[in-house]
């Protein structure tokens, strides 16, 4: 298994526009999509936060951050 952020850096991590509160995993279930809407910041920032992890088929999206 492979944690999100992991497989963020993997990918060549976040860019200086990411928003990083506001990832979304979209994974495929037996009952269609579903959609996951993560706080990676708070993942990264806070150890207490149980890590987020990446199944085979899994589709990250990070958006950028209106400033």
């Amino acid at each position: 298994k492979i944690q999100l952020l992991e497989a963020i850096a993997m990918a060549g991590g976040f860019t200086r526009l990411a928003s990083r509160g506001s990832v979304k995993v979209k994974r495929r279930e037996a009952n269609g999509e579903k959609v996951y809407k993560i706080d990676a910041k708070k993942l990264a920032e806070e150890p207490d936060t149980l890590p987020f992890f990446i199944l085979p088929g899994d589709n990250i999206e990070v958006p950028e951050r209106v400033f």
